[in-house]
């Protein structure tokens, strides 16, 4: 039921106008989540860190993916991660790698494009390869970048980090009371143009 409906929103989404464009976004958030079980003979169950309770639980861990747009949302992907000793274990961003490249070939399979779509997940998923598969579907990212990433900002080499020390007494933005924020324009060797956004309290 999932597909179909994604589907529908998109076919709407491709019809609207600007303002209810950017009304109805459709995006899709990605996580992680765990569920505590209590049995002792069930398949896959194993012992996870759960750090919301800061101790580990006997459990599921699941890998899911969220459609946002409007009114609408509803899971398009949930998946059981297993670990590293099964015969099938695949890590979380490989999991994630295969969900958007399986997703994208159907997306373009039915004559349309990710490239108006929005994705975002935390900083556990902003690595390499998954970044990769983002771009190659012309997905818009939206996530909190790893501060290894280097980008290019004035002829030079600078990680989010410096960047904001770089740029830390320039002018800053009114976002609220006792809010600020600025907004970079830089450049990624491998992602192309990546806009940074910053805030501060």
């Amino acid at each position: 039921m999932a597909i179909p409906l994604f589907f529908e929103l998109l076919e709407d989404f491709d019809n609207s106008n600007d303002s209810k464009q950017s009304r109805n976004r459709i995006q899709l958030i990605v996580d992680d989540t765990k569920s505590e079980k209590y049995g002792h003979c069930m398949e896959f169950i194993h012992k996870l860190f759960d750090s919301g309770k800061k101790q580990y639980i006997k459990g599921y861990n699941y890998v899911f993916v969220v459609v946002v747009s409007g009114h609408f949302i509803f899971p398009i992907y949930v998946s059981l991660w297993l670990p590293e000793s099964h015969s099938k274990h695949r890590s979380k961003n490989d999991m994630l790698i295969d969900f958007i490249n399986d997703f994208n070939s159907l997306v373009i399979a039915s004559g349309d494009t990710l490239s108006e779509i929005e994705i975002t997940f935390d900083s556990a998923y902003c690595v390499q390869k998954v970044m990769l598969a983002v771009c190659h579907a012309e997905l818009r990212v939206i996530t909190k970048p790893n501060n290894n990433h280097k980008f290019d900002f004035e002829d030079q080499n600078f990680t989010p980090q410096q960047l904001i020390e770089k740029v830390k007494n320039d002018h800053w933005k009114y976002l609220g009371p006792n809010r600020s924020y600025q907004r970079l324009i830089v450049n990624h060797h491998n992602y192309g143009e990546v806009v940074l956004y910053s805030t501060r309290l």
